[in-house]
């Protein structure tokens, strides 16, 4: 099923509003020294950005290992 322009316009702000407020939790943590929250805060929000960003490329995946495994597998690939 393929996102039509609106919808997908829509779902990448949304997935780029979420990797924002990932940053904001993170710098919340991190001033509360609770490191192992932040870590994980930081973490999702390269996930959101690198969903928003293979969104604008038409490609969406179904699950967090296909996402992550198709961003790395091309990172190395092009490296």
């Amino acid at each position: 099923m393929t996102l039509i322009e609106r919808d997908k316009k829509a779902l990448i702000e949304y997935k780029i509003e979420r990797s924002k407020d990932a940053v904001r939790e993170a710098k919340t943590l991190i001033d509360n020294n609770e490191l192992f929250g932040c870590v994980n805060r930081i973490y999702y929000a390269c996930y959101y950005s690198t969903e928003a960003s293979l969104l604008t490329k038409g490609l969406s995946f179904s699950s967090h290992g296909q996402l992550m495994g198709h961003s790395i597998g091309n990172l190395y690939i092009a490296a």
